[in-house]
């Protein structure tokens, strides 16, 4: 349901689409080894989870929800893990931005003139230099091929979940303070995932099987939260 006109605007779409992500998959990075066996059994299936796709695509809708209106835009996509990503917004049916990384490049087109065709010659480039967020091409790669992020951690802990149906596998940014949660059923399938990215963003992540009998996972729905506005993305 389409509650505004143009305008769009195409850089927030963009900044949404980098904030998904806080956490790359292509970064090696040296994390504690939990002592529990069913915690690095269940921190083995997440990292492995997906690494058999390397191209992929997708559509969907978004609906974004602001204290004074609510606008709704059609989007489609498609890339190659690390780095590779096409991103294009659509409004009642016609593209008006364009979002690529070649991995060496990043490029953002306007369909109507909003703005000149912005080139950032940099490999997996930042978008904090035009819209304040500090997140990379790679990053957005990451989500959209249906990888789980795994946060830097102190330390990590798997428990039952409350309904006695699944389990929660926990990360600690320290002793106390939970930085992401991933949620299992009782066959260890990954159901859902939600991050605390900082004290005004965090999300939620749906996820179930790609229809095609394999074991790959794709996102269904995600819910973003950021200060004062919401996105909520359907993926079809």
């Amino acid at each position: 349901m389409k509650r505004t006109s143009m305008p769009l605007l195409p850089l927030r779409l963009a900044a949404l689409f980098a904030i998904l992500v806080f956490s790359g998959c292509a970064t090696v990075k040296i994390r504690p080894v939990p002592v529990d066996p069913a915690t690095q059994e269940a921190l083995r299936l997440i990292e492995n989870q997906n690494a058999g796709v390397k191209t992929f695509n997708g559509q969907g809708a978004i609906t974004i929800t602001e204290p004074a209106k609510v606008s709704s835009y059609r989007l489609a996509w498609a890339g190659a893990f690390p780095d590779r990503i096409r991103l294009i917004i659509l409004f009642s049916g016609k593209p008006v931005e364009t979002v690529v990384s070649d991995g060496e490049h990043l490029y953002l087109k306007s369909h109507t003139g909003a703005h000149s065709t912005i080139t950032r010659n940099k490999k997996n480039p930042s978008l904090e230099p035009y819209i304040s967020l500090p997140l990379t091409t790679s990053q957005i790669t990451c989500y959209l091929s249906g990888r789980i992020p795994i946060p830097e951690y102190q330390k990590v802990h798997l428990d039952k979940h409350d309904d006695n149906k699944g389990s929660v596998l926990t990360f600690y940014k320290n002793e106390k303070t939970v930085i992401q949660r991933i949620f299992l059923d009782q066959n260890n399938q990954i159901l859902s995932y939600e991050i605390t990215l900082n004290e005004k963003t965090s999300y939620q992540v749906n996820l179930e099987k790609s229809g095609n009998g394999d074991v790959f996972l794709f996102p269904t729905t995600i819910t973003v939260v950021q200060g004062d506005r919401s996105y909520l993305i359907r993926v079809e």
